[in-house]
C-alpha cells in the first residue's frame, strides 16, 4: 500500500464534521464520504455499494483526531514574545475562540507561524498515520518544508486573506472551517 503523503496531508485538513476521509485499500486511493449525503463524493465510485467500499477502507484521522485546538494550545506554548503568549493565551478561551485567535494572530503578526506550525503539526498527524497503518508513503510532492520562505504549501499570506474574504470562517464550537 503506498499514497503521497501530501493526498493525505489534503484530506486531513479539509476533514470536517460532515466530510470524512478514507483511504481505499483495493485501488491505493483517498475517498471523501460525504455524512449528509450519505454518498462518495468521487464520480468513479458513484454506482458502488458504500460498505463495500467502506469495509475495504481505512479511515484518515477525523476532526476529532486532528485537534485544532491542540495545535493551537502548541502553538501558543512556543511563542516567545510574552505579551503576545499572553494575548494569544486567553484568546482561545470562551466563544469565539478561533476568531479571536485569528484576530490575536493579526495584532502580533503571527499569522504566517501560525500556519507554518499547523501545517507541519498536518504533515505530523499524516506521516503517524500512516505509519500506523503501515502504509508507504511518497513525500516527494510535499510543497511545504521549513525552509520555503513563503510558507503553507508554497502560497503566501494573501491566499489565506482571499480565503478569508471569500467566506471562509471558523465556526463558534471551534472544531472545523465552513466554506458558505
Amino acid at each position: 500500500m503506498k499514497v503521497l503523503l501530501q493526498d493525505v496531508i489534503d484530506a486531513i485538513e479539509q476533514t470536517t464534521n460532515e466530510l470524512q476521509f478514507f483511504y481505499y485499500m483495493p485501488e491505493e486511493v483517498i475517498l471523501c464520504y460525504s455524512e449528509f449525503d450519505q454518498r462518495i463524493l468521487d464520480p468513479d465510485f458513484e454506482d458502488e455499494d458504500i460498505d463495500d467500499v467502506l469495509d475495504d477502507s481505512i479511515s484518515l484521522p477525523n476532526i476529532q483526531e486532528r485537534n485544532d485546538y491542540a495545535i493551537m494550545q502548541d502553538f501558543i506554548s512556543t511563542v516567545e514574545n510574552n505579551e503576545a503568549y499572553e494575548w494569544l493565551s486567553n484568546s482561545i478561551r470562551g466563544r469565539g475562540a478561533f476568531r479571536m485567535f485569528r484576530a490575536t494572530l493579526d495584532r502580533f503578526d503571527l499569522t504566517k507561524d501560525w500556519y507554518d506550525y499547523r501545517d507541519n503539526a498536518y504533515k505530523e498527524i499524516a506521516i503517524n498515520w500512516c505509519n500506523e497503518y503501515g502504509i508507504e508513503y511518497d513525500a516527494s510532492e510535499i510543497e511545504y518544508d521549513e525552509e520555503n520562505e513563503e510558507g503553507r504549501n508554497g502560497e503566501d499570506d494573501e491566499k489565506h486573506e482571499r480565503d478569508d474574504a471569500a467566506g471562509i470562517s471558523w465556526s463558534l464550537n471551534g472544531l472545523m472551517r465552513q466554506s458558505y
